[in-house]
């Protein structure tokens, strides 16, 4: 178990890649964040919007970590970044 540095916002949506090597999430400030599940490191931040309609609700890794899906059910419209 590791723990991931603490946020100024609240989050949304969390998800850990099939491989266990990324965690992504999705705060209430709309940015994404995406860390090495191993060392805790940030490597990746999308400031948003998504321009999906509405806030995000569901994120989701690839399988090989390399891809992040965000989605908001009430529109069904969807961004992978």
């Amino acid at each position: 178990i590791r723990d991931i540095p603490a946020q100024r916002a609240s989050a949304w949506a969390v998800a850990l890649s099939a491989d266990g090597g990324r965690v992504a999430a999705v705060t209430v400030d709309r940015k994404a964040r995406v860390w090495n599940a191993a060392t805790g490191e940030l490597v990746a931040t999308h400031d948003g919007p998504f321009s999906i309609g509405q806030d995000v609700e569901v994120v989701s890794v690839s399988s090989d970590g390399a891809y992040v899906g965000f989605a908001n059910s009430a529109t069904g419209a969807a961004r992978v970044w």
